[in-house]
């Protein structure tokens, strides 16, 4: 399991807010105020993502995790690898593969219609790439969202 560390923005009655900020590898580099991409990096890299969560409806005797939330408090998150690459395989490597298809079919395709063009292959293939990113994005908001997204694995207790 991959896991990251959050912190809770939020309790209401039936959900939590917990906020997590992205990172890149310039933070844990000992030349980061010399170089260059470091700087960009500071500059583009400060972005926090919401992720809600609902609380449990009967706490358990031993584990009371609600209790245990509170505002600034922080969490652990987590996600199975095997979920990951399954997003990755769906984000990455299917519109890819869609975009040689595309441009295989539209070449093969478009000179029989007259199109000899290479700017027609080169636009049909786009065509093609930005619906197969519209249909990913529908398809994933429809059906994927809790498949793919993060679970609350519990606080982390103060030593």
């Amino acid at each position: 399991m991959i896991e990251e560390i959050g912190v809770v923005k939020s309790v209401s009655a039936g959900e939590v807010i917990v906020t997590t900020q992205m990172q890149n590898a310039c933070n844990g580099c000992a030349q980061r105020s010399h170089c260059g991409t470091g700087a960009l990096a500071r500059t583009l890299s400060d972005k926090e993502r919401e992720v809600r969560f609902p609380l449990p409806q009967a706490p358990q005797a031993d584990d009371n995790q609600s209790a245990q939330l509170h505002v600034g408090k922080q969490v652990k998150l987590g996600i199975l690898e095997q979920r990951l690459l399954q997003a990755s395989f769906v984000m990455y490597l299917l519109p890819l593969v869609s975009l040689v298809i595309g441009a295989v079919v539209a070449n093969a395709l478009l000179p029989k219609l007259g199109l000899t063009s290479e700017l027609w292959v080169i636009g049909v293939t786009f065509l093609w790439f930005a619906a197969t990113f519209n249909g990913i994005r529908i398809w994933s908001r429809k059906r994927c969202q809790s498949r793919f997204a993060p679970i609350l694995l519990g606080p982390i207790s103060e030593q």
